[in-house]
């Protein structure tokens, strides 16, 4: 016969009520959004300065005593303003320089970069920084061949040719431009099929406004 433990005895921590914590479920990776300046002022922005900003809103005071009205910043819709011309012709140090379809390929770029971090266990910009993730891509978004191990008619390049190409841009030196170094493996991305078509689209674009003007 089982002992019922007397009236106001402890439980041991065998019998504590134990919870079983779920995990949450991790979201799907949500596409690039950009959040640099040129972008965000496209967006409601908050507006302050003169009085005639300031819209009147009704606030608790700090001891409570009732309710007070204090003039606080308005966020007005603001028109959306024309398209921020890329210069084509430089290479961008931010991606505030990249357009649209350059800026995706460089969220893919800083991807492979975070991957490639998580592996070797070191910071992201001894890999590469940012302005050599930019400048890569206008480069190859200017000429496809840049950087490849072939040129536009079939015919290979010899590795001094390539490591010569890649080493044009900043922050890429000889041994990163090398057959094992993280120049080439950068090339690789830029090669994917989304990749290639995002670069392609950019070209047309530029075809498209310079057509239009």
């Amino acid at each position: 016969r089982p002992s019922i433990p007397a009236a106001g005895a402890k439980k041991g921590p065998a019998a504590k009520k134990r919870t079983k914590k779920v995990k949450a479920e991790r979201p799907g990776r949500a596409a690039p959004v950009r959040r640099s300046a040129r972008v965000l002022e496209r967006r409601n922005r908050t507006v302050g300065g003169d009085e005639s900003s300031l819209a009147s809103v009704d606030v608790t005071s700090a001891e409570g005593k009732g309710r007070e009205s204090e003039k606080v910043p308005a966020v007005i819709p603001q028109e959306e303003p024309a398209e921020v011309e890329v210069n084509y012709g430089r290479y961008p140090q931010e991606p505030d320089g990249l357009d649209d379809d350059e800026f995706r390929v460089y969220a893919s770029l800083r991807r492979w970069r975070l991957r490639r971090k998580n592996e070797l266990d070191v910071e992201a910009y001894k890999i590469c920084q940012n302005r050599t993730l930019c400048e890569l891509i206008r480069r190859r978004r200017n000429d496809p061949c840049w950087g490849a191990l072939s040129d536009g008619e079939g015919n290979a390049k010899s590795e001094e040719d390539v490591v010569a190409e890649l080493t044009e841009c900043w922050g890429i030196g000889e041994a990163k431009a090398g057959a094992d170094g993280f120049g080439p493996e950068m090339i690789r991305v830029m090669d994917g099929s989304e990749e290639k078509e995002l670069l392609a689209a950019s070209r047309k674009r530029h075809v498209k406004e310079n057509k239009d003007a």
